[in-house]
C-alpha cells in the first residue's frame, strides 16, 4: 500500500509538471543562441604527488563566485561554452612522514599551501531535453591554469628551520562535466523587461590539471640548507567543482 501511494504521488507530480510545461505557449526562449552565466560554487582538490609528500589537510572551499561563462548554441542540442574562473587550495600538515627526524632528535614541523588557481575552460556541450523547460547536459574540454600563491615549511625542535616560496606557474589538463538546466523566467517582455530569458543550472565538473614541480623553489632551498635530497612534486590543481549558476539568454 505504501509503495502504491508513493508511485501514485510521484506520477501525479510528473503529470502536473509535464502539463504545466506543455501549457506554456511561449517558446521564443528556445531560439536564443548566445548566453552568459554567473556561477557560485565550491571546489575540492584530489590526491597528487604533492599531497602524498606534504600531506596537507584539504577540505571543500567556501561557497563563493567561481566562474563566468559565455555560451553559443551551434544547434539546439549542441553548444560551445567558454568559461573563466578560479579555484582555491589551502591546507596545512604537521609532523610530515616524508621528513623523519634524525636518530636521537626531536622534531616538530609543519607545511602550508595557499594557492589561487585561475583557469580558462572551453567545453563542447550536448543537451538532452527532458521537458519543455528542463534539460540535462554533459560536456568535455581542455583546461588551462595559472596557479599563484605561497608554500611554507617550518621546523622546530633540536634544529630550527623555516623557508617560504612564492609560486606562479602554468598548468593544463582536461575536464568532464554533467549538469541540469531549468528555465524559470521564459518571457521577460511580459513584464516589460529585456527579452533575456533566465535559467538556473546546477553543474558538477571534474578536472585533471597538473602543474609540474610546484614546490621546486621550496625543495631547492631545503635541500641546500638541510643537506637533503627531497624530490620535486607535481600537483593536481583540478579536482571536483560544484557550481550553481544563473544564465541569461541574450540573442
Amino acid at each position: 500500500m505504501l509503495f502504491r501511494k508513493i508511485f501514485m504521488s510521484t506520477a501525479a507530480v510528473i503529470f502536473i509538471l509535464y502539463g504545466t510545461a506543455l501549457s506554456d505557449e511561449y517558446t521564443g526562449y528556445k531560439d536564443k543562441k548566445m548566453s552568459i552565466a554567473l556561477k557560485l560554487g565550491t571546489n575540492y582538490n584530489v590526491d597528487s604527488d604533492y599531497t602524498d609528500f606534504w600531506e596537507p589537510n584539504l577540505s571543500w572551499s567556501k561557497f563563493w563566485p567561481r566562474e563566468v561563462s559565455y555560451e553559443y548554441k551551434l544547434f539546439k542540442k549542441i553548444g560551445v561554452e567558454l568559461a573563466l574562473g578560479y579555484t582555491t587550495m589551502d591546507g596545512e600538515s604537521r609532523n610530515i612522514s616524508a621528513m623523519p627526524a634524525a636518530a636521537g632528535e626531536t622534531k616538530d614541523d609543519r607545511a602550508k599551501i595557499d594557492l589561487a588557481n585561475i583557469y580558462f575552460s572551453p567545453s563542447a556541450k550536448l543537451y538532452f531535453p527532458v521537458m519543455d523547460s528542463f534539460s540535462v547536459y554533459g560536456g568535455i574540454g581542455p583546461d588551462f591554469y595559472n596557479s599563484r600563491g605561497d608554500l611554507l615549511y617550518q621546523r622546530t625542535g633540536d634544529s630550527t628551520y623555516s623557508t617560504k616560496s612564492n609560486v606562479s606557474k602554468f598548468g593544463y589538463g582536461a575536464h568532464g562535466m554533467i549538469g541540469v538546466e531549468y528555465y524559470f523566467f521564459k518571457n521577460p517582455t511580459k513584464h516589460n523587461l529585456y527579452n533575456w530569458p533566465v535559467s538556473i543550472e546546477l553543474q558538477y565538473k571534474y578536472t585533471w590539471a597538473t602543474v609540474e614541480k610546484i614546490d621546486k623553489k621550496l625543495i631547492d632551498d631545503m635541500n641546500e640548507e638541510l643537506g637533503a635530497s627531497y624530490p620535486y612534486n607535481d600537483i593536481n590543481v583540478g579536482g571536483h567543482l560544484v557550481t550553481l549558476g544563473i544564465r541569461w539568454h541574450l540573442y
